[in-house]
């Protein structure tokens, strides 16, 4: 990408709700961090699981992925270098202006997506389930920490989850998913087998990361 190109990609990476520390990240090479034109880096742990997200980001028909393990394992990282890079290739379609940007692909947390969800309610009675079919439709998905307040859902919240796996198992549309629950009994217990199922079906497994914690092996390198 030129220079041009970059100042779009960022725009649209932050339209799609790509936080801000993780739209450097892309599973290709590693790029060197003088050039500021060029994205950031491929990092250089856990790297079967960036062999199988390059697989994933290369396919014509982008799967499901559910990445799993203890905090600081860098699934928000790999999952979202994937996001980065799946959205890099298709830049003209979804920038602004481009004939995808009413409908670009969405990055979101589990707890942002409730919050965005009752803020909506409040602006109209069908507030919430709009905010809910622009995830329901979106072309490339992803749910960041799911279970991460490790609280029950409430009746409208596992409602709104069931529909949104539902409807994106059922139209094929690739979704990107972290959690710390380490099994499917474990997310089963926390969301109900109706849509474990589906993302059993869909995902054909957990990529579970293990290793040290990066955050705090950073931090001592630092000391």
């Amino acid at each position: 990408m030129d220079a041009y190109d970059l100042e779009d990609y960022f725009q649209m990476l932050k339209h799609c709700g790509v936080p801000k520390a993780y739209r450097l990240w892309t599973t290709g090479p590693s790029a060197p961090i003088t050039d500021p034109r060029i994205p950031l880096t491929r990092d250089e742990h856990n790297c079967n699981l960036g062999s199988l997200i390059d697989k994933h980001a290369d396919a014509k028909v982008v799967d499901w992925l559910l990445v799993s393990g203890p905090v600081g394992r860098g699934k928000t990282t790999w999952v979202t270098a994937a996001f980065n890079d799946w959205a890099q290739k298709r830049l003209r379609r979804y920038k602004e202006g481009g004939p995808g940007h009413r409908n670009p692909p969405v990055w979101v947390s589990e707890a942002a997506m409730f919050a965005n969800a009752d803020r909506s309610s409040v602006k109209n009675y069908t507030g919430r389930s709009t905010y809910m079919h622009q995830l329901v439709g979106a072309p490339l998905l992803v749910v960041d920490d799911l279970a991460g307040s490790r609280k029950s859902p409430t009746e409208w919240q596992a409602g709104a989850i069931r529909h949104l796996v539902a409807e994106r198992h059922a139209n094929l549309r690739p979704t990107f998913m972290t959690t710390n629950l380490k099994t499917w009994d474990e997310l089963e217990e926390h969301y109900g087998d109706h849509i474990v199922s589906r993302m059993i079906e869909r995902t054909r497994g957990i990529v579970t990361l293990g290793g040290p914690d990066r955050r705090l092996r950073s931090g001592a390198r630092s000391e």
